[in-house]
Order: structure tokens, then C-alpha cells, then sequence
């Protein structure tokens, strides 16, 4: 009689040979339960978890400098790098704020500020060389602390890397008439006519949107990506302001130029405000 332990007749060859010989017709329910086929649960082929991108917000040793963004474990991030404020999680919001693409995601610099970290360790020539390797210029493992640039390099980085003029694209509301369709306006021949020509040509260079302090401190942190120097330099829409347009006015919403103050500090140090010009154009 077939076991209770066997749900369904037995499809495989092997199987079959052995429940139909004189020996297994002998064995007692306990050979049964051996020939009873249990599927094992697969894990090769999951992927595995590729972490979390973060970027640094202080240099943190064997991880990278300030401003470093790579993939690290969720876990990682999550107790220790988020809450002690040393990263901050860079999600596609926060790439594109800050004008950055996944191809900008690099790798963790495992040898950074290692030298530092062993010194207290080691005595004699070793003890030397590690101390003229850390000295040696262009070498990132004496920059441990977000405060080494000076506010007069930080000054000189500003005014090399941000551009005297900073171009934005917008729509405009009422585009101009295609070429041939043009009318030819009357000559105003009073003050309110006169106005009347003003008003319309203002609401001419009205935009889809705005321009505002958001947009322009988005590119000017783009900027300040380009040097690894310069990322140490911490620039936020509220350090920048409008200058003629009144207080309090965070965004343009009309093609033109106009210009701005643009103030930055390194670590607790202020930098010396500069002044760019933005300038709208139609897209």
C-alpha cells in the first residue's frame, strides 16, 4: 500500500524503481518519509543590495573627504553616519538640486585618513614617513576637519568658479508673433496711450515659473562641485538676495537681468559677499 506521506504517484523514474522492489515493499513508514521530496528555498539568484547613496557631510576617515558621494550600507547610515550628521542621503530630488547625475556617484576611499589614524602607532622611519606623506601637497589625508580652506581662498574659489553672468532659460507666456505676422502699432498719441504700450510690453516678458534664490543657489553649489576645494564652501538660498528689487523678494518672474549677493561661509568663518548678474532669457 502506497504511504499516507506520498500525496501524488510518483512521476520520476528512480522513484518508481524504488517503490515497486521487493526491498522497499518491506520498509516500514519511516523509509517513506526518507523518500518524500522536500525543495530546498534558492538564494543564488537574488541580488544583492547595492546599499544607499549617501554623500559626506564632514570628512570622515576611511569613508572620504567632505562632499565624497558613494553607496554605503543602509544600516550604516541609518544608526550611525544620519544621526551623529556626518551624511546625508542623495536621493534623484537631491542629485538634480544639486545638478549632479548618478555618474557622479563614486567609490568609498578606504585609505583616507589612514595615515593619521596609525601614526600614534608607529615609532622611528615608519613614524617619519608617514608624517612627510601627510604633509605632501595634494595629499587628502591632512584635511580631517571641514575647516582648512581659508576665507580668503575660499573668496578667490568664488570668483574664479562662478561665472560674472549666470544664464537661465524660461518659456515665455506670450510669445512673440512668428516672423511675417507682425503688426505695426500706431503711434501713441497721448500719455495714457503711452501706458498703455508699457504695460503691454512688460507683460511681454513675463515667464512660465520663476527664477528663484532655490534655482540660483542650485548652480552655484553645481559650481562649487568642480573643485574639490571649493565643496567646503556652504552656500543656501537664504545667503543669497536680490539687490534693487526690495526687500523680502526671493524670485524674478520676467526675462531680464538682474543682480545678486551671493554670501558663503567655510566651517564658522564668513567669506566676503560677491555680486553676480542672472540674467533671463527666452527658451
Amino acid at each position: 500500500m502506497t504511504s499516507p506521506l506520498v500525496g501524488r504517484p510518483p512521476t520520476c523514474l528512480a522513484c518508481l524503481r524504488r517503490i515497486t522492489s521487493p526491498a522497499s515493499s518491506s520498509q516500514t513508514g519511516n523509509a517513506s518519509i526518507a523518500l518524500t521530496q522536500v525543495r530546498g528555498k534558492k538564494t543564488e539568484g537574488r541580488l544583492r543590495d547595492q546599499g544607499v547613496v549617501v554623500r559626506l557631510l564632514k570628512d570622515v576617515p576611511q569613508f572620504g573627504p567632505e562632499g565624497s558621494i558613494f553607496r554605503t550600507d543602509r544600516g550604516r547610515m541609518r544608526n550611525h553616519f544620519f544621526p551623529n550628521r556626518k551624511a546625508e542621503y542623495m536621493t534623484r530630488a537631491r542629485l538634480s538640486e544639486l545638478g549632479l547625475t548618478k555618474q557622479d556617484i563614486g567609490e568609498r576611499d578606504y585609505m583616507f585618513g589612514l595615515l593619521i589614524l596609525l601614526l600614534p602607532f608607529l615609532t622611528g622611519l615608519a613614524a617619519a614617513a608617514a608624517v612627510v606623506m601627510i604633509m605632501m601637497p595634494g595629499r587628502s589625508t591632512n584635511k580631517l576637519t571641514p575647516d582648512n580652506t581659508q576665507p580668503n581662498r575660499a573668496l578667490e574659489l568664488m570668483q574664479t568658479l562662478i561665472d560674472e553672468t549666470l544664464i537661465f532659460e524660461r518659456r515665455l507666456v506670450h510669445p512673440p508673433p512668428a516672423a511675417g505676422k507682425t503688426t505695426a502699432s500706431p503711434e501713441p498719441s497721448s500719455a495714457s496711450a503711452l501706458e498703455q504700450k508699457e504695460k503691454e510690453a512688460e507683460e511681454r516678458r513675463k515667464i512660465h515659473g520663476s527664477v528663484s534664490l532655490q534655482h540660483i543657489a542650485s548652480v552655484v553649489k553645481e559650481k562649487m562641485m568642480l573643485d574639490p576645494e571649493a565643496v567646503r564652501i556652504h552656500v543656501q538660498p537664504e545667503d543669497i538676495q536680490f539687490i534693487g528689487l526690495g526687500a523680502g523678494v526671493d524670485k524674478v518672474e520676467k526675462i531680464g537681468s538682474f543682480e545678486v549677493e551671493i554670501r558663503a561661509h567655510v566651517g564658522k568663518a564668513r567669506v566676503e559677499p560677491i555680486r553676480r548678474t542672472i540674467t533671463v532669457v527666452p527658451h
